[in-house]
């Protein structure tokens, strides 16, 4: 998906249940493939509106790859769970109220980032493995918002908020 691909309004349907949300924020580096990616190759399973499966996989790379932070944010939680193994979610920009995270599971090994730890974009946050429930290596992938006055982040499509390939 290109910037030129989206809509010029800022609204679209993209949330878990095809509901019509804001865009007001984006990313440009790619969690896998850095900045520039073609991103299409890589996706073994999509988002689904409505459907159980919040995020992307990336699958079609090998165990070890570099996993980078796609904007600069705060670490809010590193996993090391049997569902999800070894991942950890960023916290990134607050835009009109909405604050936007990024997730990121089935990494090889704990992360070496805490809680609170500070990142930039494209700094290498993790590497790609097969842990937790995962059928094979891949990174589980997943942009979240958490709109004003709401109690829950809602996972969104992360490609529609990609902005360059």
């Amino acid at each position: 998906i290109q910037e030129t691909d989206l809509p010029n309004t800022k609204s679209y349907p993209a949330g878990p249940d095809g509901e019509v949300i804001e865009r007001t924020w984006s990313y440009d580096i790619h969690p896998i493939a850095g900045k520039g990616a073609n991103i299409k190759k890589l996706i073994t399973q999509d988002f689904k509106a409505g459907g159980s499966h919040k995020g992307i996989d990336y699958g079609h790379v090998k165990i070890g790859t570099d996993i980078l932070a796609i904007a600069d944010g705060t670490v809010k939680k590193v996993y090391n769970d049997e569902h999800n193994g070894f991942g950890l979610d960023i916290t990134h920009d607050k835009v009109d109220g909405v604050e936007y995270s990024s997730q990121y599971i089935h990494m090889e090994k704990l992360p070496t980032l805490t809680s609170n730890d500070s990142v930039k974009a494209g700094q290498v946050i993790g590497f790609v493995g097969n842990t937790g429930t995962s059928t094979g290596q891949h990174l589980h992938f997943q942009v979240k918002q958490l709109p004003k006055d709401a109690k829950f982040p809602v996972a969104v499509d992360p490609k529609l908020f990609y902005k360059t390939v």
